[in-house]
């Protein structure tokens, strides 16, 4: 059976100080409140929602795509004059303590577009928002129709699932009387969302997935009304978020339960706990039950079973432990006939002997030479084992003194009188009876009421209460040293009496006067230390080490027992209070100081609950402190792009990181928050943040973050009490994005510039067509009439004529539509943000455009309005095309051809919203007015202009796609050289350095010693093997076991050379780091870990002198190892990617030819042949492959 622990069941402050922690402690075993429960201790029920609306538009896009008389609502829903949907409440609850909501939407938006085979429906969304998540819940219904004869064809029914999350980070929200409001939360569609929202558009029997998981959807807006009150703020915009913080380093007195069984025995009620210090071990003395005697139980400072039940054999009492042997002696009335004598029992010692094998088998029965008074506590010499105790009275003359009885023990066989075994303990060990020499030490004037003796300055002291003195007698002669005054006269309660420390005082408390006093045996003695007791003192205990004085004391049914901590030795903390219950009955407990520093309780008291009774331990704990307080962060943010549309490609995220210090005692946990409009809320890990959790937040910085505040909130905890909770100062994260660049180079139109995006070939025919350039599939259109379009408001039919196409991802087919496009959807180009359209009309919604499907198309093939030829190398014509030269797109956005701000023309693209940048091509066209580019070369070339003249149509990129059977190569992110000097690539960085961003760790220079201790990671290991290299632990050093790369370690551990510092290295391989430090026997440093790689490493810090220590931990989300081919495939495969392979180019050649024409043919010529027979390679350093276009597809 394992030892039990139970929490505390009652636990009172007794100062403000403490007060400010134990206001904080949980009723919950093992947790820790959060932000959210925290800031809410108080919490009342949920208030139902009497009425309001949840308007959403679901994604604004998809409702551009199926035409407006294919939308519709019912059950309720109404439609907004935007386009969205609007539900009303029909239900749900808010909670004011959680700030916790619910609300029940009803009625349903429908999208009908037989056309494309699907009539889809989202039936009464529902919400449910927190501080820290958001999610929306709806009835998916997809049913399938046949797009000629629109009868269902499909109808699996609706299916109610997590439709889309929320963030609630973002938004506008307010809480007033009885209204509720919130504005602007963004949602995007989850990984069931995306399943469930999906129709069979290719009649392939595999659902097209109109959007990807995490694919943003429109904004979600929610207003309702209820009974409840206006909630408060917290000064930053957010809701009153910051209850039940407690202040920093403030001190306080927990219990962290009661022990209540050893092993298999229970403890019950403890009559006296005594402490033998030099094995770290508690005597626990338990009362006897029915005939049987007081028992005994020997446990370790982890509440484990050494000994025991150990039963003496007779009745016993006030226990103490040998410390030079650990042999528990106690106080016994023995029978006078074991010693040779009749009549009545006489008073000695009952000594129970720990063997060498930790076992207490053997008893001795001890009587002295001289009589003692019963039942007196006594102390025992640390070097012979001799007993100091008082001399009866009647023996020594009626006057009170002191007497030393000789050394006791189970192998003593000499002495005053003769060794007798007198029986068979119960243990099965042998019982023996001897009497010992007492010699009398000197009489003592008055009455004692305790007695301790300094062993090392060999005096003892006497308090006589009723005189109000400590009388200091010297040990080997008897004399008086001092009389000592302690204060007023009155009956002492201290019933454990008086405790000596290794400074050589007497500790006594005195209730005349309510005072506890320390008298100095040594030299002169004297009163050193006088400090005013709160309440009563029963039982007293010195921790030196922690400059503590403990004290015990009785309570009452009012107030429960009390333990109290005392600062002495010029300590500044409070003193510190607990009450605890233990029953109905109140005497002061006995207590010992473990060597953690934990205090241990005997609970004397019948308890009314079990569960009460038995050891009790204490803590002193403190609340978080905040060292170093998290600082702001700005970053500015580059990469982004604007099209000619004026379309802009964000700014490239970038890591930030926030760092927190914190101090307590139990070591503190961390928190980072972030404020949302309901509060400060929890963040977690995920995507976009690591270490949410630890000392440094990592945050992925967009321009959407700008202004977002973070702190983090530092708590301990003992067990179920939470001792404390800290919140740091708030950090601003600044965002700052570069004016975004335009990669292209002109506006395009008209010849106005030229290139626009960059592109490739265009060919403008006799006949007043024009070509489009092949992507990199082949694929392309012609397009006639494309010159000379007119401006009219009817616009120009076009007639679109296909080549090249083969079928990839998209087995429904392509549209053709006339517009403009900067980015293909494929590149995530979006309607109004990369391209845009002239919407199509009519019953269909196409009339204008173009549906081409493939042949096999057996679903949305129906509604197609024209069809690929085949599969491979496919083309098509497509009639009706409408070409107007300004129009309002798809988007809803105004797109005006002849501004010059875009090239319009047309494009392919994936239909159904399947991007496939196979099928997505465009050509230019140009209207009357606009001037066509001069006559272009009829095989491609490469486009991207100068501006101003002209001379190659406006093509936007082609989209390079890499051959199909073509695998993606996994590169490391170190190994990447820069494109833009591709002659000129830089070797590759140590694997775990990978750009070292803030690392300054550098490896050894090759114009130096090294001094890593040792070269590489199998070397380390070796020397660690053979113990030449000590190790610590990751949790000895103050780290984690397992870390992210780019977590700054903070290192403190013991340090037992004699160096003042040293240098820091990591491994796997050698990286030297900042240098370390040592002060007070502990070394410091910091590590950075950013770059390393996802396995095993060592931190390992040298010291000066020559101390060497390696610190073990594990990587879980780092840099990934690069594996080359030994057949050199990746170094192939990068060649083919763009990089320099290992002959001339022909362009080179023309060079070298060209500038030797003029009197150096002949050694041109032998250039080039010792080139072509490969006696003379040109070389250059190989650039590392990035990851294939079809890796990112």
């Amino acid at each position: 059976m394992h030892t039990q622990t139970r929490p505390a069941r009652r636990l009172r402050a007794l100062s403000a100080t403490v007060a400010a922690i134990i206001g904080l402690t949980a009723a919950v075993a093992g947790t820790v409140p959060t932000a959210a429960t925290a800031a809410t201790a108080a919490s009342g029920p949920s208030t139902s929602v009497t009425g309001g609306t949840l308007d959403w538009g679901f994604k604004q896009s998809f409702r551009n795509y199926v035409p407006a008389a294919g939308q519709s609502v019912s059950g309720g829903a109404s439609k907004n004059a935007d386009g969205t949907f609007r539900f009303a409440a029909s239900g749900g609850s808010y909670d004011p303590g959680t700030r916790k909501l619910t609300v029940t939407g009803s009625g349903a938006a429908v999208f009908d577009y037989r056309a494309h085979t699907f009539v889809i429906s989202l039936r009464d969304p529902a919400i449910e928002l927190t501080p820290t998540t958001g999610t929306l819940t709806a009835g998916v219904d997809v049913r399938l129709v046949d797009p000629t004869t629109g009868a269902t064809t499909s109808d699996p029914g609706t299916k109610r699932i997590a439709f889309a999350t929320i963030d609630v980070t973002k938004g506008t929200r307010s809480v007033t009387d009885g209204e509720y409001s919130w504005t602007g939360l963004p949602t995007t569609i989850t990984a069931a969302g995306a399943a469930a929202f999906a129709a069979d558009v290719t009649g392939g029997g595999n659902p097209t997935q109109f959007y990807a998981a995490g694919t943003a959807l429109d904004p979600l807006s929610v207003a309702v009304t209820g009974d409840w009150a206006a909630e408060g703020t917290d000064g930053d915009g957010g809701a009153d978020g910051d209850q039940g913080f407690s202040d920093p380093g403030v001190q306080g007195l927990v219990s962290t339960g009661v022990q209540t069984t050893v092993g298999d025995s229970t403890i019950g009620r403890v009559t006296t706990v005594v402490r033998d210090a030099a094995r770290a071990l508690n005597v626990v003395q338990v009362p006897a039950a029915g005939t049987a005697k007081a028992s005994y139980l020997v446990v370790d400072d982890d509440g484990k079973r050494v000994a025991g039940p150990i039963d003496p054999g007779v009745a016993t009492s006030k226990p103490s432990v040998d410390p030079s042997t650990g042999n528990i002696v106690a106080t016994a009335s023995l029978p006078a006939a074991e010693f040779g004598g009749t009549g009545a029992n006489v008073q000695g010692w009952v000594v129970v002997v720990r063997g060498t094998d930790a076992a207490y088998r053997d008893v001795v029965h001890v009587k002295p030479s001289v009589a003692v008074p019963a039942a007196k506590a006594f102390t025992i010499d640390p070097a012979d084992g001799s007993i100091v105790a008082q001399v009866a009275p009647a023996a020594n003359g009626g006057s009170a003194g002191l007497l030393r009885v000789a050394a006791v023990g189970a192998g003593a066989r000499s002495g005053s009188g003769a060794v007798t075994e007198v029986g068979t303990s119960p243990a099965g060990g042998t019982v023996r009876a001897v009497t010992r020499t007492a010699t009398l030490i000197g009489s003592v004037t008055g009455t004692i009421s305790s007695v301790g003796v300094d062993w090392t300055g060999e005096r003892a002291v006497v308090f006589d209460q009723a005189a109000a003195l400590a009388r200091v007698v010297a040990l080997d002669t008897g004399a008086l040293v001092a009389d000592v005054s302690i204060g007023a006269t009155a009956t002492s309660g201290a019933t454990g009496g008086t405790v000596v420390d290794s400074r050589g005082r007497a500790w006594w408390s005195n209730d005349g006067d309510a005072t506890l006093r320390a008298v100095s045996l040594r030299g002169t003695p004297a009163v050193t230390i006088s400090i005013d007791r709160v309440g009563g003192a029963a039982y007293l205990a010195v921790d030196e080490s922690a400059k503590r004085l403990w004290v015990s004391a009785a309570g009452s049914t009012d107030t429960g027992n009390v333990v109290r901590a005392y600062a002495i030795d010029g300590s500044t903390a409070p003193t510190l209070g607990a009450e605890y219950q233990p029953g109905t009955t109140y005497t002061g407990d006995p207590i010992v100081v473990a060597a953690d520093g934990r205090a241990v309780v005997g609970v004397v008291n019948a308890a009314t609950d079990a569960a009460d009774q038995g050891l009790r331990t204490f803590t002193v704990v403190t609340t978080p402190t905040i060292t170093a307080q998290p600082a702001d962060v700005a970053v500015t943010l580059t990469g982004a792009t604007t099209g000619t549309d004026g379309s802009t490609t964000p700014a490239t995220p970038q890591q930030v990181s926030f760092a927190v210090t914190t101090t307590g005692t139990p070591t503190p946990t961390v928190q980072w928050q972030q404020h949302t409009p309901s509060g400060w809320a929890d963040l977690q890990d995920g995507p976009s943040v690591a270490g949410a959790t630890t000392s440094t937040l990592r945050i992925t910085a967009t321009e959407g973050l700008d202004g977002d505040r973070y702190r983090a909130v530092a708590t301990n905890v003992l067990g179920a009490t939470v001792v404390g909770r800290v919140a740091s100062d708030t950090a601003t994260l600044r965002v700052t994005v570069q004016a975004p660049t335009n990669p292209g180079g002109g506006n395009g139109g008209g010849g106005t510039g030229g290139g626009g995006t960059g592109g490739g070939s265009t060919v403008v025919g006799a006949d007043g067509s024009i070509t489009g350039a092949e992507n990199a599939r082949g694929a392309s259109t012609n397009v006639r009439p494309a010159t000379g379009l007119s401006t009219a408001a009817a616009g120009t039919k076009l007639t679109v004529t296909g080549s090249g196409f083969t079928k990839n991802t998209n087995g429904s087919g392509l549209y053709v539509l006339f517009g403009y496009v900067t980015k293909h959807p494929s590149a995530g180009g979006a309607a109004g943000a990369g391209y845009d359209y002239v919407p199509g009309s009519g019953g269909t919604g196409q009339d204008g455009q173009g549906f081409v499907a493939w042949p096999d198309n057996t679903g949305t093939g129906a509604a197609a309005t024209a069809k690929l030829s085949g599969t491979k190398n496919a083309g098509f014509t497509q009639g009706g095309v409408i070409a107007r030269s300004t129009f309002t797109g798809q988007s809803t956005k105004r797109v005006d051809c002849l501004s010059g701000a875009v090239q319009c023309g047309v494009l392919t693209i994936g239909a159904h919203g399947a991007a496939d940048a196979a099928l997505e091509t465009f050509t230019p066209v140009y209207f009357a007015g606009q001037t066509v580019p001069g006559t272009l070369p009829t095989g491609p070339t490469t486009g991207g202009g100068t501006g101003g003249n002209g001379g190659t149509v406006i093509q936007p990129p082609v989209v390079q796609l890499p051959p199909a059977a073509t695998a993606p190569t996994i590169t490391n992110a170190s190994d990447t050289a820069p494109t833009a000097a591709p002659t000129a690539a830089p070797t590759a960085a140590p694997r775990n350095t990978a750009a070292q961003p803030r690392n300054s760790a550098k490896a050894p220079s090759a114009a130096e010693p090294p001094t890593a201790p040792a070269a590489d990671s199998d070397e380390l290991a070796r020397k660690i093997d053979a113990g030449d290299i000590t190790t610590v632990a990751a949790a000895d050093a103050g780290i984690p076991d397992e870390v992210t790369a780019g977590d700054q370690l903070e290192l403190r551990l013991p340090w037992t050379g004699d160096d003042e510092g040293g240098s820091v290295w990591t491994y796997s391989e050698p990286v030297q780091g900042d240098d370390f430090t040592v002060e007070d026997r502990t070394a410091t440093a910091t590590v950075d870990t950013t770059g390393l790689e996802v396995g095993d490493h060592h931190v390992v810090l040298v010291g000066d002198q020559g101390t060497v220590v390696a610190v073990p931990f594990l990587v879980t989300d780092g840099v990934e190892a690069v594996t080359q081919p030994a057949d050199g495939s990746a170094a192939a495969a990068a060649a083919s990617d763009g990089s320099s392979g290992g002959g001339m180019s022909t362009e080179t050649l023309l060079l070298v030819v060209i500038g030797f024409l003029a009197g150096l043919v002949v050694l041109a010529i032998g250039l080039v042949v010792l080139l072509l027979t490969g006696v003379l390679q040109v070389r250059t350093r190989r650039t590392p492959r990035v990851a294939s276009a079809a890796a990112r597809v």
